[in-house]
């Protein structure tokens, strides 16, 4: 059990670096004192064009998950302090909408 442990996280690190790495050396290949030189400013082409709709998708699905998971813990806070703690109840439910 701890070696796929240990193999989960060496893997989750690999591609994190790579996710990372990608961006950067697409940026460093771009010579920025040409670019902010230009008259014309830097141009969007189609590839950058595709990464920029799906960095767009991502925060939007990050945003929405971070809602959900508000919406979802709000009931939990507040039942935890209006009940006294001598008759909490150790799990939670969502309210129905």
């Amino acid at each position: 059990m701890p070696v796929f442990a240990l193999l989960r996280s060496s893997l989750a690190t690999v591609v994190g670096m790579l996710m990372g790495l990608v961006p950067a050396l697409r940026v460093s290949r771009v010579n920025l004192l040409s670019v902010l030189r230009s008259e014309t400013g830097f141009q969007m082409s189609r590839r950058n064009w595709t990464g920029s709709s799906i960095l767009v998708t991502q925060i939007a699905v990050s945003l929405l998950l971070l809602l959900s998971a508000g919406l979802i813990v709000r009931p939990c806070s507040a039942s935890a302090t209006s009940i006294p703690a001598s008759s909490r109840i150790t799990s939670c439910s969502p309210v129905s909408i």
